[in-house]
């Protein structure tokens, strides 16, 4: 994957010139970059969180998703008081639509029997590596190691990979990787990353007629890479494509995003400012309708004027 070494910070000033232009918005945003809002000893940021997000995703122009490798379960708790809000969970494998109720499946897969196979591996593992455990999901499975000794916990990741691969090695629709910063193995189908539910959600959009004017994808390096390598394809390889597109990424790391925000507070405030354009944009519409209203009355009063001083005349 090709890193963007020499990324700048994300200016407010130009993100913001492009929402106003834009008639039409994609904006998906990685829940772990936005994780701490939801701690429990931080009532405060997450109902400001929540009240921003509904805001912005009641707009017509606007389709938010949060997308994660959480359960449907875990994100619906959190956003439950948002309907407007599309959900994308198990890194987009189930989504739900903005505006929509009910989860969809990205893909279909017949064949689960992979799962049965590999079981026995995670199991003898989790029982020599003390520490580690396994989280079972239904579209993937994770052997996480984190709480291990270090070097050991890494030495046994590896050596479950040979033996994964070896049992799988006729499977090539199923990919097993090592998230070397989560300290966690993935098993899971090849077609199910974030990347390719973007791709998936935008084919449909351009089905539609509905494809956004702005992009915009904003994420932590440990969930969002995906994310920026489709996008970052998008906007370099098909010039008919004219939205503006946009990826971010969460605390400056090294990152295939075109650009840096430093912590999650700053999503909040682009959040935050894209709604105080839009109550602007509201307030100047508003007003805008009501100096039309008075010009035609007062253009109704100048005609009866008119005609009274015309019958007159006669």
């Amino acid at each position: 994957m090709k890193f963007n070494q020499d990324f700048s910070h994300l200016d407010k000033k130009v993100l913001n010139d492009y929402y106003r232009q834009s008639n039409q918005n994609l904006i998906i945003i990685d829940y772990i970059s936005i994780l701490h809002f939801f701690d429990e000893n931080n009532s405060y940021q997450k109902e400001n969180i929540i009240y921003q997000l509904k805001s912005l995703s009641s707009q017509e122009k606007n389709k938010i998703y949060i997308i994660s490798e959480n359960t449907k379960s875990e994100l619906e708790q959190n956003f439950k008081d948002i309907s407007e809000l599309g959900l994308a969970c198990e890194y987009g494998f189930y989504y739900k639509p903005p505006r929509e109720t009910d989860f969809k499946q990205l893909i279909y897969i017949d064949d689960w029997t992979w799962k049965q196979g590999i079981m026995p591996i995670l199991n003898g593992f989790t029982e020599r590596t003390e520490g580690s455990y396994i989280i079972q999901k239904e579209s993937m499975i994770s052997w996480v190691y984190k709480n291990c000794e270090s070097d050991f916990g890494q030495f046994q990741a590896n050596e479950m990979i040979s033996h994964i691969k070896t049992i799988l090695f006729q499977n090539d629709l199923i990919i097993v990787e090592n998230n070397i910063e989560k300290n966690m193995v993935n098993i899971r189908p090849k077609n199910i990353n974030k990347g390719f539910f973007i791709a998936e959600i935008l084919k449909q959009e351009n089905i539609n007629g509905e494809f956004p004017e702005l992009i915009i994808g904003i994420g932590d390096r440990d969930g969002g890479e995906d994310m920026f390598k489709y996008l970052n394809y998008l906007k370099n390889s098909f010039t008919e494509i004219k939205s503006k597109i946009v990826t971010a990424v969460v605390n400056n790391r090294i990152s295939s995003a075109n650009y840096y925000l430093n912590d999650a507070n700053e999503i909040l405030e682009h959040i935050e400012n894209f709604n105080k354009i839009d109550k602007s944009e509201d307030n100047f519409s508003s007003k805008y309708s009501q100096e039309i209203i008075n010009i035609s009355e007062q253009g109704e009063d100048l005609e009866l004027v008119l005609s009274n001083e015309n019958i007159e005349d006669d």
